[in-house]
């Protein structure tokens, strides 16, 4: 049961600053129009140490990872099939 939802109503930046973040786009740095929460942190992370079976903790389950505010292949993905399970 998931008695503590992620609530796009509250809202905080999270700045990313790493040599694999995304590239800035024409002199002006990124700003991701993916929609993430704590739960996207913790998917990433899952994903990053390859925790993610038998499956995602708490509601990372169905949130998108910060894998957009990264240059293209910056964060690992699991192997198998995005039909797979709810991504957003």
């Amino acid at each position: 049961m998931n008695d503590n939802p992620d609530d796009f109503n509250h809202t905080i930046g999270e700045i990313v600053i790493s040599p694999r973040a995304h590239p800035n786009v024409n002199g002006v740095p990124f700003a991701s129009p993916v929609l993430l929460s704590h739960s996207s942190d913790l998917r990433t992370m899952q994903e990053i140490f390859h925790v993610t079976r038998p499956l995602f903790l708490g509601d990372a389950v169905h949130a998108n990872d910060l894998s957009s505010l990264f240059a293209e292949g910056a964060i690992p993905h699991d192997d198998r099939d995005d039909d797979d399970f709810d991504r957003h």
